[in-house]
């Protein structure tokens, strides 16, 4: 018998053409292929191939998210913020006590130290590079604050965000300081090494971190309570100005609701209703004034009803604990724990693997923040699962 033939190589554009395709949202994908042979792992190291593979998958996957607690299980009252893996991803560090996670957003997480344990201080962290940046303190007039909430944001000139790691930050502050019936705003840059001009809106408008922030274009924007009422509170980053929006009339006195950004780039609004999730945007009218429009109502009660979770009363209401920007996707968690991603647009929906929530305080919600990124070979300090010889 004759020996067949040896198989025809692979013609290295083929191959790169097959790598581009591995799926983001399995992290392991790139460090396993790169182990390969030393032909694969130069492919999976370019820095231009790595451009070209963000570009063609365009949204970054959610590798996990950030959720806080006391730190109770750990037989400590210290505040603690965990990484929760979502994928394969894992980072090299994991838990990071006396810090509390306010926002992610652009492959970075924004931390404050524990209020307790002395003045608060911001520190921005990137899980994917391990690096951490402390933030120096806020001026003088936002020292003593009462409640405060933050984003930190990309700030590299030109950047389209898919891969966000190293560069230039900005931190956007909004907090109401103690014993003053006005708020404070204020916006720090890396580049330049300081906080810049403060603005002030006179009136109150109390924010809080348990309740993330979104930035839609120039500015960002936060759920408040301005006079006894729950708002919207805007700070135009590009003018250097506050205000405040009224929520949707339905939603002024509902509990329960996360602020979004809806897929053409506008400010959108989730809040729920007995068993209804109702989206909202900001559109403009025909005269050109701005108003709440509603887009569309998403029926939970067939969610649950689908997994089995029996009948739900209506004063069960599940609870919006997070959003995912960039996927457009809000997590309801249930009353037995039970954690739901649903797809804004679509209205789909599905169970996700996230670990039981802990209710110590029965009057607070406890919010999720989703880590938004690629995981790439090139620049990862982090681990992905079931490949331990990456380094």
């Amino acid at each position: 018998m004759s020996t067949p033939p040896p198989p025809l190589p692979l013609v290295e554009d083929l191959i790169r053409e097959v790598l581009l395709r591995l799926p983001p949202d399995d992290p392991a994908c790139l460090p396993r292929a790169s182990l390969a042979c030393k032909a694969w792992r130069r492919i999976l190291t370019d820095a231009r191939f790595l451009r070209r593979y963000c570009e063609h998958h365009r949204a970054p996957p959610m590798l996990g998210f950030l959720r806080n607690t006391d730190g109770r299980g750990d037989f400590s009252y210290t505040h603690v913020a965990r990484f929760v893996p979502t994928s394969s991803f894992r980072p090299a560090v994991a838990t990071c006590r006396g810090l509390y996670a306010i926002a992610a957003r652009h492959g970075r997480v924004l931390l404050h130290t524990d209020p307790y344990a002395g003045p608060p201080s911001l520190v921005v962290w990137d899980p994917v590079t391990d690096e951490q940046c402390a933030v120096p303190p806020l001026p003088e007039a936002a020292q003593s604050q009462v409640c405060f909430n933050a984003v930190v944001l990309c700030a590299a000139a030109g950047c389209d965000h898919l891969d966000c790691h190293g560069g230039p930050f900005a931190v956007a502050y909004v907090g109401l300081p103690d014993q003053e019936r006005s708020t404070f705003a204020c916006l720090y840059s890396s580049e330049a090494g300081e906080w810049g001009e403060p603005a002030m809106l006179e009136e109150a408008a109390a924010t809080s971190v348990k309740s993330p922030g979104v930035l839609v274009g120039n500015a960002v924007y936060f759920t408040c309570i301005h006079q006894v009422t729950p708002r919207i509170v805007e700070y135009d980053m590009g003018r250097g100005e506050l205000s405040v929006i009224d929520l949707p009339s339905t939603h002024r006195c509902q509990p329960g609701a996360v602020l979004t950004v809806t897929e053409d780039g506008k400010l959108g609004f989730a809040g729920l209703h007995r068993l209804s999730l109702y989206l909202w945007s900001r559109e403009a009218g025909p005269d050109g004034a701005v108003a709440w429009t509603q887009r569309r109502v998403i029926q939970l009660d067939k969610m649950l009803l689908h997994f089995h979770l029996g009948s739900v009363p209506v004063w069960h209401v599940p609870s919006l604990i997070g959003f995912a920007d960039g996927t457009g996707v809000v997590f309801v968690k249930t009353e037995t724990g039970r954690v739901f991603s649903v797809e804004l647009e679509s209205g789909r929906y599905q169970k996700i693997s996230f670990p039981r929530f802990y209710n110590g305080d029965p009057g607070q919600e406890p919010i999720i923040i989703p880590y938004m990124s690629f995981y790439t070979p090139d620049r990862g300090k982090g681990r992905s699962l079931h490949c331990p010889e990456e380094a």
